[in-house]
């Protein structure tokens, strides 16, 4: 019996509470991840047998805010040598816990006009927010600030990477990361990385079928 199919003959099988054992799951969804990839079945398995040591499932202990934090801490970062940055670790992994909605895209403009800082501003702070965020402490309100932190935490990871890059537009790509974190996009480019970037964040975390249609071609 093969990797993938051990893989295969642990998924769904249900723990003792009845729930769905999700690290078999997980196994089984990079496989697939892989397969595409590299077009060949044989390819991905041998990949990922050579690669379990870089495996990684974020603790459900933690909430979901922290896990994506600590998830964006793995991910290995792929700095091309020319064009947009946009990559996927398909080794590093949420825990299947809570719900994930597939198949909607974001509204990209908020992200165009805007920034991590702006986001945090008018969401978050307490006085010149619209009142979203009444309680600070609430669970739900802690989730968004730890992801966001981790969002920017990883967008900081990719600059350093791309500083010290081959890339051959390494410092012009460095701003626009730069840009997310408290500027709005400037020009049709730097809202291209953007767009990218953002949909590189939602296939890491485990959102499928959110293509960007023919905007890879």
């Amino acid at each position: 019996m093969g990797l993938f199919d051990n893989i295969k003959s642990f998924t769904g099988r249900k723990s003792k509470e009845g729930s769905v054992n999700s690290r078999p799951v997980i196994y089984s969804s990079t496989f697939n991840k892989l397969n595409r990839r590299f077009g060949n079945r044989e390819k991905a398995t041998s990949y990922l047998a050579s690669n379990m040591h870089n495996f990684y499932i974020s603790s459900s202990k933690f909430n979901k805010g922290i896990q994506i934090k600590n998830l964006f801490r793995k991910v290995e970062i792929d700095i091309p040598k020319e064009g947009f940055i946009y990559f996927l670790d398909e080794l590093k992994n949420l825990n299947f816990d809570g719900k994930i909605i597939n198949g909607i895209s974001p509204d990209y403009s908020k992200f165009l006009h805007s920034s991590v800082y702006s986001y945090n501003e008018f969401y978050f702070h307490p006085k010149s927010g619209r009142g979203f965020a009444r309680d600070l402490s609430s669970d739900f309100i802690k989730n968004q600030l730890d992801a966001l932190d981790g969002v920017e935490l990883f967008i900081y990871r990719i600059i350093k990477k791309l500083r010290n890059s081959n890339h051959n537009d390494r410092a012009k790509f460095a701003r626009y990361f730069e840009n997310m974190i408290d500027a709005p996009a400037e020009h049709f480019e730097e809202a291209l990385q953007r767009i990218l970037f953002y949909n590189q964040i939602l296939w890491q975390t485990g959102h499928s079928s959110v293509s960007l249609g023919r905007l890879d071609k």
